[in-house]
C-alpha cells in the first residue's frame, strides 16, 4: 500500500501550517477559521511577538546611542528588524513550543506576513510545517482601497489611514503578492490569490488546506 507523507501507517495525521503573505489579504479570516474548525489547533500570530521583539530591540539601540550637540540622531535602517532575524526568532520560538504542543497532542497555525518565501521553505518546512502563501496579484488599487475602508474595524492597523498612505499600501501590497506568487512556484510553496471577491473564496481554500493538512 503506498502511503503519502501525510499519513503515519496508513492513517492521516494532521499537520503543523504556516499562513503567510501580504497583510490585507487574508490570512487572519482564514486562520481564525480553521482554528474555530478544527479544535486540536492551536492559533499563533507571529505578528504580535515580532512587534514585541522589536520593542525591546529598539529599547536596546536607543539606550547605547550618545546624543550629539543634545540631538538623539535615530538610524530607522539600524534598528529596523530583518527577515532574518525575525525568521530566526520565530524558528526557536516555535521549536520549542512543537514540544509542549506534542505533549499536549495538540498542532499548531501559525500565521504572519513577517517571513519570506525563502526562509519558510528553507526554516518552517523542515519542523513539519506546511506552508501556504496568500496574496492579492490580480488585484487593483481603486477597489482594494476601497475594499479595505469597507471591512475596516477598531482593531485594524489600517483603519484612520489617509489616502494617500493607504494608496500606497495598496500598491505594495499587490506588487509584493506578485513577487511572491513567483517565489512559491520557485519553492513549490501553494499560493493562494485572493483577488477579486475573497469572500467567496475564502471556504473553498479552507476546505483545501483541510484536506491536505488536517485530519478534521
Amino acid at each position: 500500500m503506498l502511503i503519502s507523507p501525510n499519513t503515519k501507517g496508513g492513517k492521516k495525521i494532521s499537520k503543523n501550517i504556516l499562513i503567510i503573505g501580504t497583510p490585507r489579504c487574508g490570512k487572519s479570516t482564514i486562520s481564525n477559521q480553521l482554528f474555530q474548525r478544527n479544535k486540536n489547533y492551536e492559533l499563533v500570530r507571529g505578528d504580535i511577538f515580532s512587534l514585541a521583539l522589536g520593542i525591546l530591540y529598539r529599547r536596546k539601540k536607543f539606550s547605547k546611542m550618545k546624543p550629539k550637540n543634545g540631538i538623539l540622531e535615530l538610524d530607522f535602517k539600524e534598528i529596523n528588524l530583518s527577515d532574518e532575524v525575525i525568521t530566526e526568532v520565530f524558528y526557536e520560538m516555535i521549536a520549542q513550543m512543537k514540544i509542549d504542543l506534542r505533549k499536549a497532542n495538540r498542532k499548531m497555525i501559525f500565521e504572519t506576513h513577517e517571513i519570506s518565501i525563502e526562509n519558510a521553505k528553507k526554516q518552517f518546512e523542515p519542523l513539519g510545517f506546511d506552508i501556504y502563501c496568500m496574496g492579492m496579484p490580480n488585484e487593483n488599487v481603486e477597489h482594494l482601497m476601497k475594499q479595505i475602508r469597507k471591512n475596516d474595524d477598531n482593531s485594524d492597523w489600517t483603519r484612520g489611514i489617509g489616502s494617500v498612505r493607504l494608496e500606497f499600501i495598496c500598491n505594495y501590497i499587490i506588487n509584493q503578492s506578485k513577487k511572491n506568487a513567483e517565489e512559491c512556484k520557485k519553492y513549490n510553496i501553494k499560493f493562494f490569490d485572493t483577488s477579486g471577491k475573497r469572500e467567496e473564496k475564502m471556504d473553498k481554500i479552507i476546505k483545501i488546506i483541510e484536506k491536505k493538512s488536517i485530519n478534521s
